[in-house]
């Protein structure tokens, strides 16, 4: 059918699939080893905590090392790094915004969710061509 160009990247859209390039493993790798780093930090805290004794080191470590745990989980299990997706594997395509930035979360029939970001403002030629 077309390509569509992306801010970094490019969108190609046929009649049964869709090819997405862009960076978004690279991104999701990055974010996913820095939420392990963060959560071994947040373990070293309650650790020192059980030495110490400090409860400011209890609770931080608790907050810190849950929280980026289940983002460590979100970014393993729940999102998707996929290039190439079948059309028939794609449940439902929408338009999400977060922060200040604009993005279109595809979701497939396995549970995850492709995003692609840093769309231009070409939102709609985007969400027409893959439906």
């Amino acid at each position: 059918m077309g390509s569509i160009k992306i801010e970094k990247g490019e969108l190609i859209v046929d009649n049964s699939t869709i090819t997405i390039i862009d960076d978004a493993k690279r991104q999701n790798n990055l974010l996913f080893f820095s939420s392990i780093i963060w959560t071994v930090f947040g373990t070293i805290s309650v650790l020192r905590y059980l030495e110490e004794g400090d409860e400011f080191l209890l609770w931080t470590g608790l907050f810190i090392g849950g929280t980026h745990f289940c983002f460590a989980v979100y970014y393993m299990f729940l999102n998707s790094n996929a290039s190439i997706i079948r059309k028939e594997d794609i449940i439902s395509v929408k338009r999400k915004s977060g922060l200040k930035n604009e993005y279109i979360a595809i979701k497939l029939s396995n549970g995850r969710v492709r995003k692609i970001t840093q769309l231009m403002g070409n939102t709609e030629g985007i969400l027409a061509a893959i439906k």
